[in-house]
């Protein structure tokens, strides 16, 4: 599954934002909605070099850092 299907299937929105850099390097930032909480703090969360943001959505113990943070 991509991140967004991963995402919406733990049942949170999910809003896809485009940023592009200085040198013209694209950006795929997500923001994760929680439907249980309507106000919230952001955090960011940078995945190292050899990672990806599906480090942060996949599943490890009992819930994702991110589901866990957006909630």
């Amino acid at each position: 599954m991509t991140v967004e299907e991963t995402i919406v299937h733990n049942g949170f929105q999910v809003e896809l934002h485009e940023v592009e850099t200085d040198d013209g390097y694209l950006l795929g930032l997500y923001h994760i909605v929680s439907p249980a909480t309507k106000d919230g703090h952001p955090v960011l969360m940078l995945p190292g070099l050899t990672m990806t943001s599906h480090a942060f959505i996949m599943n490890t113990g009992t819930r994702a850092p991110a589901f866990v943070l957006a909630d």
